[in-house]
């Protein structure tokens, strides 16, 4: 009780080919290079707000929390 919900609302039509110089990431390969994969995600919300839209970051830098693991 009272923790955020995030959501991600993926589609499974979407299909894409994977090529490592188009992802997020300073890693500069993947081992699914060239593999043609579905199911993508359109929208993510993260505390009741919109912060990935069609692949694309539109939050605000910096509004990330850390929330500690509690055991």
């Amino acid at each position: 009780m009272g923790s955020d919900a995030d959501l991600v609302l993926f589609d499974p039509e979407i299909t894409r080919k994977v090529d490592f110089k188009k992802m997020a990431t300073r890693c500069d390969w993947s081992p699914y290079q060239g593999w043609t994969l579905g199911g993508f995600p359109e929208f993510t919300i993260s505390r009741g707000e919109v912060i990935v839209k069609q692949g694309k970051f539109v939050g605000q830098p910096g509004r990330g929390r850390f929330v500690k693991r509690q055991f």
